[in-house]
């Protein structure tokens, strides 16, 4: 029997943050089968908190989890078990060292939820480590199922669940975007309305030029959105605008910083008092760099800021709230018969929505690996979520058709490799598949050195990458995509079409798989593709941050105009 004065005293100690202490003291007691499922909870929590934490104190930690939720399967402490197993083990996915074991008790932990849902199928703690962990494992279907239980539960803050839940269905094709605009409508309920001050009473004309604020949680350095506000932020006329960032990242980004009148780091700032903020500094045009992207603050947009407010970049979709007034786009994204689909008026930029102010890396011409090689090697590094179903089944007929081949992925975020790998070994194509650690490319050159050793690149469906398609065409790679149904489906048709390489936009599944195919029918053609597009893409719509940013800003004064 445990003495009852040393448990007090360790509880004391973690509620103090003695961490290291808690290690010490509780040493002797934790190796006793019939140690209470909270104290092994509280170890384990002390192994990751504290100061000078080594990988077999993470290792323990998870252990000691395992224990806590085989303990006590059925109740809290069990479940406050399994919550910082799964948490752990999410954490160490990025961890080049425990990766491995991470991926091991990765399937470990839904083993584990997937059998404790008869006990606590609607806890909403249970819930929201199951949409997490969901995520990681690439069960959208799942997730989407924990997410709606969520929604209907009692939780007090739903706009973060809210969020994923719309962001989420644009990675499969069971919504309509119909289906899009009316959930995101419906759904707006969920963020909560702030105080603000009504625009009638600040004083507007005080202002010497028209401001803008852009708000963002994502303008850090190297962080891909940065290089597509580079050159909005660069080409203005400071005689006639003044730009504010409000920014939520953990860290700046100082060539943009140095462009800008004022740049707020507002991390740990609440909504409401960014909200003061943004009114005492009478921004006229408050633009939205976020929308239900993960972490975002989307929900100051929800209220009425400014005079204008506008959704771009970020989120390719619908944000379903009535004080956003207007989401830019292009003539290729958006149709004229699906405005009603999108709850803001579409602002159709000349030639492209966004732009790409390309790499400080010297550009040398690559001939495609296969000439060497002799056979073909596609890619994507997209991150995996986007890999639906259906993109696997027609990137598994190619390789099916295409013995003499390879596919190359490695993924943004962190999740599950083995779960993406079984998608393709129902295919019979696994031994094809080649996924690279995401930590090892890291540095942003070693990242495009990879597609020197691409021939093609698969774009997904019907989420389509955008950055990488910039990247790829950057460094001379054809990329293949498919044009979808919506924006956010479309965005791959855009920069192709600005790329005036229209011959690799597929119509439907087959001519996507036509469209690969005949590339490789003669490696000759296919390096001459490569040479012309390293040659001639910097000179195409994509890259043309000046033109872009007077098209942007045009646009930005005609709204301007139109209310005063």
């Amino acid at each position: 029997m445990i003495d009852s004065s040393a448990l007090d005293n360790i509880r004391t100690l973690f509620l103090n943050k003695n961490y290291e202490k808690v290690i010490t003291t509780s040493k002797p007691l934790i190796n006793d089968e019939n140690t209470d499922s909270w104290l092994l909870n509280i170890v384990g929590l002390s192994k990751n908190f504290q100061k000078k934490k080594e990988d077999k104190d993470i290792l323990s930690s998870l252990n000691l989890f395992e224990r806590a939720f085989l303990k006590e399967k059925e109740t809290l402490n069990g479940l406050e078990g399994l919550s910082n197993l799964i948490a752990t083990t999410l954490i160490q996915l990025n961890n080049e060292n425990l990766r491995e074991e991470a991926s091991r008790y990765l399937k470990i932990c839904e083993k584990y939820y997937l059998s404790s849902e008869k006990h606590f199928g609607n806890n909403e703690k249970f819930l929201i480590i199951g949409s997490n962990l969901f995520f990681s494992l690439l069960d959208m279907d799942k997730e989407i199922k924990i997410l709606k239980k969520l929604l209907r539960s009692k939780l007090k803050n739903k706009d973060l669940v809210t969020s994923r839940y719309l962001f989420i269905q644009n990675y499969i094709n069971s919504w309509s975007q119909e289906d899009h605009y009316i959930n995101a409508k419906k759904l707006s309920i969920f963020f909560s309305k702030l105080e603000v001050s009504n625009l009638n009473e600040i004083n507007f004309d005080q202002n010497k030029k028209i401001k803008i604020g852009f708000v963002s949680k994502d303008l850090y350095e190297n962080h891909p959105l940065s290089y597509f506000v580079s050159n909005i932020f660069k080409y203005f006329d400071k005689n006639l605008f003044e730009l504010n960032v409000y920014s939520f990242a953990s860290k700046n980004n100082l060539d943009l910083k140095k462009n800008v009148s004022k740049w707020y780091d507002l991390i740990n700032t609440n909504n409401q008092e960014v909200v003061k903020i943004i009114q005492s500094d009478k921004i006229q045009i408050l633009i939205d760099l976020m929308g239900h992207t993960a972490g975002n603050r989307i929900g100051l947009f929800n209220s009425r800021i400014s005079p204008i407010q506008i959704s771009w970049l970020a989120y390719c979709n619908t944000l379903g709230f009535k004080n956003v007034d207007y989401l830019i786009a292009d003539k290729n994204l958006i149709f004229k018969n699906e405005e009603k689909h999108y709850s803001e008026k579409i602002l159709r930029l000349k030639n492209i929505w966004n732009v790409h102010s390309g790499f400080n890396y010297k550009r040398n011409f690559k001939i495609s690996p296969c000439i060497n090689n002799k056979i073909v090697c596609f890619g994507s590094f997209n991150n995996f979520k986007k890999i639906s179903d259906e993109t696997v089944e027609v990137w598994s007929k190619i390789l099916k058709l295409k013995k003499n081949s390879k596919l190359i992925l490695k993924s943004t975020l962190e999740v599950s490799n083995h779960k993406l790998l079984n998608k393709f070994k129902d295919y019979g194509v696994d031994g094809q598949i080649e996924i690279l650690n995401r930590s090892k490319y890291k540095d942003l050159n070693h990242h495009l050195d990879l597609y020197e050793k691409i021939d093609i690149a698969l774009d997904t469906f019907p989420y389509n990458g955008v950055t990488t398609t910039f990247e790829a065409l950057w460094k001379g790679v054809p990329v293949v995509t498919m044009s979808g149904y919506n924006f956010n489906s479309r965005c791959g048709s855009s920069i192709l079409k600005n790329s005036n390489l229209d011959n690799l936009i597929a119509l439907d599944k087959k001519d996507y798989i036509n469209k690969v195919l005949i590339l490789t029918d003669n490696f000759d053609n296919l390096n001459k593709l490569r040479r012309k597009i390293f040659d001639e893409i910097l000179t195409k719509p994509l890259f043309d941050g000046y033109s872009f940013a007077e098209d942007f800003y045009d646009h930005i004064l005609k709204v301007y105009k139109n209310l005063y």
